[in-house]
């Protein structure tokens, strides 16, 4: 179970954000941009309500670092309708185009959103087909893409 720890160091003291779920495929747009497959893992041990209201369904997060102020701002999401629940792996990655993929590995869904979060097209595996993590290459070929 995933929990994101701020330290105040003045204070010597410890503040626990109430987003549950463990992050997968992270993304990494620029030193203070990135994307995360977000699996909203349900929790039994607490109230905490996830990022939508429910833990129904995973979600592609866009996330912005101020990091002078220390903070984070979401910019785009992406949940699937209906909902698409992971509780392990899962990926996401943003293509040159600006389209976003979000890959439900354990189910064997992918889903390719424009920037509005409108589904574009889906991929998936009848036979319980599952998978690990994504990367988009314009080739088979030769080293990945840096």
């Amino acid at each position: 179970m995933a929990r994101a720890t701020a330290v105040d160091r003045r204070r010597r003291s410890l503040a626990h954000s109430p987003r549950r779920g463990g992050q997968h495929g992270i993304h990494v747009l620029g030193l203070d941009h990135l994307i995360i497959f977000n699996n909203n893992t349900r929790s039994s041990d607490d109230n905490v309500s996830s990022l939508d209201g429910a833990s129904d369904s995973s979600v592609a997060l866009e996330l912005m670092l101020d990091l002078p102020a220390r903070t984070v701002s979401r910019v785009w999401s992406y949940k699937a309708d209906p909902g698409i629940q992971l509780d392990i792996l899962g990926d996401v990655q943003r293509l040159p185009n600006g389209n976003t993929i979000v890959g439900y590995s354990t189910v064997g869904v992918f889903h390719e959103v424009d920037a509005r979060g409108t589904l574009l097209q889906e991929l998936s595996w009848s036979f319980g087909g599952a998978f690990g993590y994504l990367q988009k290459r314009a080739s088979l070929y030769g080293p990945p893409p840096r």
